[in-house]
């Protein structure tokens, strides 16, 4: 299938001019159910089950065009046409005793070869900058660990790649969790984080790289549920030139359950990110990472959300402004039914939690319910919000059994019935570890923020619709059974970067390689219109697409989940690669072991 030709460009992402822009289409290279392809077995919550054909076809000729609708301060993944572009990348440490071991990502979405320069900076660690080049086959993902390049405790880094469609992630790993985000494609003077958390069991880090050959000057302001506060000691910092600074919020904003932050440059431009450790002590265990948004915006959307029985799960809203802002959250779930929209005034400087589960006698979803939501403001104004989840370790439940007879004494003779073997006795079917939430749950109370204030609402009872716990799928030469909820998450933490809105291109990331990954893809249509959406996974020179599958039609205002049928550890960390002719937003949840790990796509730039 030949690609429509595409102009080239200069390298910098600011000249690109946003028009339509066809993303790489991919034929396919082995028949359905072969053991070398990637599977990715279709879950229609409810009884939307998108059928699976026998038949395979080439791509269409005439692929739909696919445009970035609003995703502008999202990082891209640039179009085929870039000559070079740049990632930069700041949190993550190289040092046995770091708090998160760091290794690059890079993802290669096209049809040609790659060249990647990963440089290392840390000037007030090392003489100079250390760079490797590593070749990136298409259709593939490289792996660099950082101490592989330079054992230094605060680096940062930069990856220039010598191609387009070309996308660069960081994985960090610490705190018995695993945390995935991407990296910037620019320095920006500022950035905003919404939520964190600075109570006891907690260590909260704003991470800032500066990339540049002078020296920067930040300020940090801090947007906290009390009101706005600066700092002395947070005030003129300097970030070494192509060097890097980690503050430590933990140790200027004591116990503070939610603290937005933003962070402004003086001259340079700087990348930031943020990492959230919890240490265990409090019931909270695990890792986040954050890249923080360079402006606020007047709506944001997450693609996917879950949370689970003895977990939680918490919006923030922070208003960085001077002015009050209103905003409305809406929660769906993915078979398209609305919970009542909670709307929440926010005042200037403040980050206000929204506990969406989790608070006693809160919860606008039920537990193990695959979920988006919506936050958007009346007007102008502009905010900008964090989803936070933590998650419990859930004990496997044992199976009921009746009472062990009372054993006779030992100076009586043994009886002469054999004891009953009879099996314990039972209401239904046995449960199953792939048990989901209650069916027809009703949550009565007003909603409330997790620091206790009530939310204005009009009813205060909202009713859940009923889930279905298995699916069976069958899929050509194999049949699957799986859950549309997510059993046994283990105990961890992750933080959510919301996007601006829908697109028609997008990059899923892959999960970190495990034993046992689950991996999970939610394509959300918010629009009134079906969206007709291709998935193809990145295994390689062309791709594999889903089992052949042409087309997966989306429901207005509803959610698909591809289940990655993994495999092994290093098919669970397959990319997929989204397109469609309807704006969709998508996101990726892996679930292993010892952790999970919920990020948004990335969406295509214009070209």
């Amino acid at each position: 299938m030949s690609r429509r030709s595409r102009r080239a460009t200069g390298p910098d992402l600011d000249d690109l001019d946003l028009r339509p822009y066809t993303p790489p289409r991919r034929r396919q290279r082995s028949a359905p159910g072969s053991g070398s392809a990637l599977r990715i077995p279709i879950v229609a919550m409810l009884g939307f089950v998108v059928a699976l054909g026998f038949a395979i076809e080439d791509r269409r000729a005439d692929p739909p065009e696919v445009l970035v609708v609003s995703a502008a301060d999202s990082p891209l993944v640039p179009p085929a046409g870039m000559l070079s572009t740049a990632w930069y990348c700041a949190e993550g440490t190289s040092t046995p005793d770091g708090r998160a071991d760091e290794t690059i990502v890079i993802t290669n979405a096209g049809t040609a070869p790659a060249r990647a320069v990963v440089t290392v900076m840390s000037s007030m660690e090392m003489a100079g900058p250390v760079s490797v080049t590593r070749d990136v086959a298409p259709a593939t993902t490289l792996r660099v660990p950082l101490s592989d390049i330079a054992v230094i405790a605060e680096p940062g880094v930069l990856v220039e790649v010598l191609a387009g469609e070309v996308s660069v992630a960081h994985e960090l790993v610490g705190a018995d969790d695993v945390a995935v985000g991407p990296c910037a494609t620019r320095p920006e003077p500022t950035w905003y984080f919404a939520g964190g958390s600075t109570e006891k069991d907690a260590q909260d880090w704003i991470v800032i790289f500066n990339p540049a050959a002078q020296d920067a000057r930040v300020d940090l302001r801090l947007l906290l549920p009390s009101g706005e506060e600066r700092p002395l000691d947070l005030q003129h910092l300097t970030v070494p030139r192509q060097g890097r600074l980690s503050v430590p919020l933990h140790a200027f904003a004591l116990r503070e359950s939610v603290v937005g932050v933003a962070v402004e440059s003086e001259g340079a431009g700087v990348v930031a990110e943020r990492s959230q450790i919890f240490d265990g002590s409090d019931g909270r265990s695990g890792l986040g990472l954050e890249l923080g948004v360079p402006s606020p915006a007047g709506s944001w959307t997450f693609a996917d959300a879950i949370w689970s029985v003895g977990g939680s799960e918490t919006l923030v809203v922070a208003n960085p402004n001077d002015v009050t802002v209103i905003v409305t959250v809406v929660v769906q779930t993915y078979d398209g039914t609305p919970v009542i929209p909670v709307e929440v005034v926010v005042g200037p400087g403040l980050a206000l939690p929204i506990a969406i589960s989790g608070e006693p006698g809160v919860a606008l979803v039920a537990p193990d319910v695959h979920h988006t939501i919506s936050v958007d403001s009346a007007g102008s104004a502009t905010f900008v919000t964090h989803l936070s989840i933590v998650s419990q370790a859930r004990p496997v439940p044992a199976p009921p059994t009746e009472p062990p007879p009372t054993e006779p004494p030992a100076t009586e003779p043994p009886a002469t019935e054999p004891p009953s073997t009879e099996p314990p006795a039972s209401t239904g079917p046995a449960e199953t570890a792939t048990s989901g939430a209650a069916t027809g749950t009703t949550v009565a109370g007003a909603p409330t923020t997790a620091s206790g204030s009530t939310i204005p609402e009009t009813t205060t009872t909202t009713t859940l619709p009923p889930t279905t716990t298995t699916t069976s799928t069958t899929l050509p030469a194999t049949t699957t059974t799986v859950s549309p909820t997510v059993p046994n998450l283990a105990q961890a933490y992750e933080v959510v970067r919301p996007t601006r809105g829908p697109s028609r291109a997008w990059l899923v990331p892959g999960a970190p390689p495990a034993p046992g990954n689950r991996v999970l893809v939610a394509i959300t249509n918010t629009e009134n219109v079906s969206a007709t959406v291709e998935a193809d996974v990145l295994d390689g020179d062309l791709g594999v697409s889903a089992f052949g599958l042409e087309e997966i039609e989306v429901a207005p205002q509803t959610t698909v989940i591809l289940v990655l049928d993994t495999g092994s550890a290093e098919r669970g960390s397959a990319v997929v690669l989204v397109s469609t002719e309807q704006p969709v937003t998508v996101a990726r949840l892996a679930v292993t072991e010892t952790g999970f790990s919920l990020v948004a796509g990335l969406p295509f730039a214009a070209g």
